[in-house]
Order: C-alpha cells, then structure tokens, then sequence
C-alpha cells in the first residue's frame, strides 16, 4: 500500500489543519516551486519530508512533493515527484527550484547537496512520474574563480533559442550573487558571470531561491537572503552586470541567525 494510501483518517479530518491554504497530506513541508501550466492543469511542487514533521536536515530526507489544480484553489496530490538516489548527486536531499516546458517536455532542474550540484529530470506521462537525467549533475561545481558561500536553487526561462538559468550563491567576504549560465538543450551549460553582487552588510552573505523576470521596461531580481546581517528587507534599482537592463532588485529576509531550511 501506498504512503498516500496509509495516511490515518484523522489528519483529513483535524480541526486545526488549514483548509484553504495548500498543504502536504502530512509531515513537513517548505519552499512551494516549480509552478507550471500543463494540459489546462496548474502544478505545484514543494521541499517536502514525507517521514515526519520536521525538515530533517541535510539527511536525505527531502523529496519534491508534487499537486496539481484547476483554479489555484482546489488541489489534488499526485505521487512524490523526486526522492534522494542512494549513492546519486542528490543521496542527502533534492532541494529546489523551479519546473519548465522543453518543446512538449516537463523538465525539473534541482539542486543535489553535499555538494551542491545541479540536475535536471524529466516526464514522460504528463508529470507522474520523473526520470533523471543520466548525465546528472548537469553542473556539478561552482566557477572555480569564485570562493562562493552557496549554489543552489537554479531559476531557467527561455530566451531567443536557448535557455538561461540563475543559480542563488555568494562570494565569501564580498556578499550575495546570482551566478548567470546558459545552455542550448538544458544539459550543457556555459558559465557567464554573476549577474549581479550584493553588498554583505547590507544584503546578506548568499542570496538563495533567485527568481528573474521582466516587468514593463524592467526585470526584477527577487532572492532570499541568507545570513542578513542589515535590514530585513531591502529594495534598489541597479544595472545588471554586463546585460545593460536596469534592474529592480528585491531582498527578503528568511533567517538573521543564518539558519536557513536549505
């Protein structure tokens, strides 16, 4: 029998589980990503510990849990999109961050920790189940010129013909970055540059969960800041590093302490 099938009734029917806002069947849950539009049928994944209500730590017990809605309020579980591969890049947990659309093709791109490495899987059955890529980690260590505090949480979009990803990270001694790559088919990727640095007394030491967009003649760069040592929140205009688009750049505090869940 299935985990989903052994869940006890009681957590259904718990009158301190919130019925509007969306939630695992049970246990931990953290960092909702990968959102996409598939087939009339919006999908959510989230950090999810399926064992115990507790993150658990860097100990292989992070998985990506998956839902889907109609209309953004109504959610119905599937299976457990990813879990750790014994003796594979992500053995001691599959972190975030986010889900595309390759040509027809629902394409995962994660992070692996001890180390942190990306990698990239895919689905063949309108997102039930999700194979892994062979050549997994896709990128398997940071740019070797960079002392970095982090690299994880790989933010991908299209643009033109090929593809674009930021991953969050920071260079030690200097403050929070997002590291700019592309790639033409998803697997192999070219380092650019930091897309844009932050200052550490003002915005942290590693920016995690980096998101990317367009917003009328701008883009936004929107992050988690980890280890914040300044403000909790802080918002500037900017120009991004050597793309010559102004930027709107957003921080949001997640642990002054530095204890991130990832």
């Amino acid at each position: 029998m299935s985990f989903w099938a052994e869940l006890p009734e009681k957590r259904v029917a718990d009158p301190q589980r919130p019925r509007y806002h969306f939630l695992p069947p049970a246990n931990w849950m953290n960092d909702p990503n990968g959102p996409l539009f598939w087939k009339g049928k919006y999908h959510i994944f989230y950090q999810h510990n399926p064992y115990a209500a507790s993150h658990g730590g860097r100990t292989g017990t992070i998985h990506w849990g998956h839902a889907f809605s109609e209309d953004l309020v109504y959610w119905k579980h599937l299976p457990i999109a990813l879990a750790p591969t014994p003796g594979g890049p992500d053995k001691d947990g599959v972190y975030s961050d986010c889900a595309v659309d390759n040509n027809g093709l629902p394409t995962i791109l994660y992070t692996g920790i001890l180390p942190e490495v990306q990698c990239i899987a895919t689905s063949a059955d309108d997102m039930i189940t999700w194979k892994k890529h062979d050549r997994n980690p896709v990128i398997d260590f940071p740019p070797k010129d960079l002392e970095v505090t982090g690299f994880r949480d790989p933010c991908v979009w299209r643009e033109g013909a090929g593809w674009y990803m930021l991953i969050g990270s920071g260079i030690k001694g200097i403050g929070g970055t997002s590291l700019l790559y592309r790639s033409g088919d998803l697997i192999n990727w070219e380092y650019l540059y930091p897309l844009c640095i932050g200052d550490g007394n003002k915005t942290g030491d590693m920016w995690e969960c980096p998101d990317f967009f367009p917003l009328g003649s701008k883009h936004v760069l929107l992050v988690s800041v980890w280890r914040q040592r300044g403000t909790q929140v802080d918002g500037h205009l900017g120009n991004a590093l050597n793309l010559g688009i102004e930027l709107i750049f957003l921080s949001v505090l997640i642990s002054k302490r530095g204890e991130g869940f990832d």
